[in-house]
């Protein structure tokens, strides 16, 4: 290739930097920023954000197009989501349509790459196809096992469908890579895993050796992020001797309302009124986080949650669900804790950092220094290696 800059095309599924893929692929995007050695345009659906303002701050173009989520929630009866297939493919034609629009407006702005964050939209897929650009694509859930949704026409479709259009994958995990690896070559896989920057390095100035423990659980409140599990484990270790002042916060936007309702009447049912706390949406997550001392990320199959690594630096003491990219981010006993997915091993691990807090401390201490792996931009550099691989730069 004789271009001495490669100009990259990020595709976004959300306009707001706050939201955890968005924030991941900013932070890439900086970091690559930084080098001076690429031109950058955006595309984001609908409206504009704080990330979509992040280039225009530069001086970078962006543009706006209709695009949404081609995605089913499956926890929704069979015959609504069958009723919903129309609606789909109306929202698949459209996105189809304004590619080709964005395709034309765009074809004398030499984009070489065009980069799809998530695998939860297309529009990437379809708008290289039509520029004759390379594709990297950036997959940063399950999508069924995680968020419980799943591509419109099935997943083994979807899988077949980023094959068939990337050049390249990333993945943030080695489990989500290996969920993909049925349909997709490993060959063309990447596991990036997710990078943090320097300033989430927050460790203590001391820590709790003799006071009732706090416990922080973030994320949205719904089903797959494992709330309810956390407050019945709260109960069943209660039960079994745990200090009544140990307090779990729940930081995050109620998602699913009727989760949310139906979490409150658990709580309200135990006893725990005074026990759990709803924070709701937190803009300064890190000061929230210097109130605490353990962390817990309970979901059912968290792809490579930024709230496991985001605890680490804070010196947190996690706890986290043997499952998915939460097993690859823990060793057990030795930079936090893991447990099997119940009730009861979970009451066992608020147990055993209630009463042993040098084993607290420890773990906190090892987790933080574990952790400042990731904020040594292996993400950003991996994506770099991908992006020179694609258009012959290495």
């Amino acid at each position: 290739m004789s271009k001495e800059r490669p100009k990259i095309l990020f595709v976004f599924h959300g306009s707001v930097m706050e939201g955890g893929g968005t924030r991941s692929l900013m932070e890439i995007v900086q970091a690559l920023y930084r080098k001076g050695t690429y031109d950058f345009e955006a595309v984001f659906p609908y409206r504009k954000g704080s990330a979509s303002d992040w280039f225009e701050e530069h001086g970078l173009p962006v543009h706006i197009c209709h695009y949404g989520l081609l995605m089913q929630v499956l926890s929704q009866p069979v015959i609504k989501r069958v009723a919903k297939i129309p609606l789909f493919a109306a929202r698949h034609l459209r996105s189809s349509i304004e590619a080709g629009r964005l395709a034309k407006e765009l074809s004398e702005h030499g984009i070489d790459i065009v980069y799809t964050n998530t695998s939860s939209v297309l529009f990437g897929g379809m708008l290289a196809r039509r520029l004759g650009a390379k594709q990297i694509w950036h997959v940063r859930e399950f999508r069924v096992l995680d968020h419980g949704f799943e591509y419109y026409l099935g997943e083994k479709r979807l899988k077949k469908y980023i094959s068939e259009n990337a050049d390249m994958v990333l993945t943030v995990s080695q489990a989500v890579k290996d969920y993909h690896s049925d349909v997709i070559d490993p060959k063309n896989i990447l596991v990036t895993y997710n990078s943090y920057p320097k300033s989430f390095i927050d460790p203590k100035d001391a820590f709790n050796t003799d006071k009732s423990l706090s416990l922080l659980l973030a994320g949205d409140i719904k089903s797959g992020k494992g709330q309810l599990e956390a407050i019945e484990a709260l109960k069943c270790a209660r039960e079994k001797g745990l200090d009544y002042g140990f307090t779990i916060h729940l930081a995050g936007a109620e998602a699913d309302p009727a989760y949310a309702k139906m979490l409150r009447g658990a709580i309200e049912q135990y006893g725990l009124n005074e026990a759990v706390v709803f924070r709701g949406f937190v803009k300064d997550m890190q000061s929230l986080r210097r109130q605490m001392d353990i962390g817990l990320v309970s979901s059912t199959n968290e792809a490579f949650g930024r709230t496991m690594i985001e605890g680490m630096l804070s010196e947190l003491a996690m706890i986290g669900r043997d499952s998915g990219g939460t097993s690859e981010q823990i060793r057990d006993g030795e930079t936090g804790l893991l447990y099997d997915g119940t009730v009861e091993d979970l009451a066992e691990k608020y147990l055993a950092l209630d009463r042993d807090r040098a084993l607290l401390q420890q773990l906190a201490r090892a987790g933080f220094g574990d952790a400042k792996r990731f904020t040594d931009g292996y993400a950003a550099d991996m994506t770099e290696r991908a992006i020179k691989s694609v258009i012959d730069l290495a």
